[in-house]
């Protein structure tokens, strides 16, 4: 019986505390200062927050679309794409023969010392690799096949 008078207390004053932060009055009707009531302001209904917010976001998918649709080079990329293809396919060409060369050193290598040798050449070949397929995905990227 005990533990239910408790719970009816708490929910009492559970009560009373939304009906003074809602009405902005203590209890029994006594106000908590003078004019707090007119300082409270009215807000908007959820349903217009709601639709507010939706309107925001259709917005922003809309310019998202109409950027992809331009494509991956904006105004703002001012260098020349031709030599920046160039310059990319350049260092494409670069990366894949340091990996071919790392990879016949890694096979090639013969002494006492192989292991550590072979993990070595293997690491290198390895970052080379990495920067191979960076290169290889900013070409991609610029949208030429």
């Amino acid at each position: 019986m005990m533990a239910r008078k408790r719970f009816t207390h708490w929910r009492v004053l559970s009560l009373a505390g939304r009906e003074e932060h809602l009405t902005g009055r203590r209890g029994h009707g006594a106000a908590r200062e003078p004019g707090l009531c007119s300082k409270m302001t009215a807000t908007p209904p959820v349903a217009e927050v709601a639709v507010s917010i939706l309107s925001q976001i259709k917005d922003v998918e809309a310019k998202v679309r109409e950027s992809m649709q331009d494509g991956p080079v904006t105004p703002y990329y001012t260098l020349p794409l031709d030599k920046v293809y160039d310059l990319l396919n350049a260092a494409l060409a670069s990366e894949i023969i340091c990996v071919l060369r790392y990879k016949q050193h890694y096979y090639m290598t013969t002494s006492i010392h192989q292991d550590q040798l072979q993990g070595l050449f293997k690491e290198h070949w390895q970052d080379e690799e990495r920067h191979l397929e960076l290169i290889a995905d900013r070409i991609k990227q610029l949208g030429r096949p």
